[in-house]
């Protein structure tokens, strides 16, 4: 009976645990210490630059690779973004550099403006 206890709290644990590995994981560069919902900031929007590398219309995200953003104490990284409207998707292309803002939302950063570098 103690193994089955055993099995099955790890079990739950292993189960508690996959969300958090898989959004970690979507993630790329050092993020140790970060403050993840921006609260650090000054002003609730913070603006950056980077390259877009994916585009998912499906799931109203983007994927930027950005330089470090002080106003949130974030280093240059790679990562998913929701973005606040589906529409914005439609102004930007792969492999294009842009100018964005980000406002927190819910905990997360959420793009609310982007537009293609000039």
């Amino acid at each position: 009976m103690s193994k089955l206890i055993k099995t099955l709290a790890l079990s739950a644990v292993i189960f508690a645990a996959a969300p958090q590995f898989a959004s970690a994981t979507s993630m790329s560069g050092d993020m140790a210490g970060m403050d993840m919902s921006g609260n650090s900031a000054k002003s609730d929007v913070a603006k950056a630059s980077g390259v877009v590398k994916k585009i998912d219309t499906a799931n109203g995200m983007v994927t930027l690779q950005h330089g470090p953003i002080p106003a949130i104490q974030w280093p240059a990284m790679t990562m998913g973004f929701k973005v606040a409207d589906p529409a914005l998707l439609n102004t930007i292309k792969e492999g294009e550099e842009v100018d964005f803002s980000l406002k927190p939302e819910n905990g997360n950063q959420v793009v609310v403006a982007i537009a293609a570098k000039k």
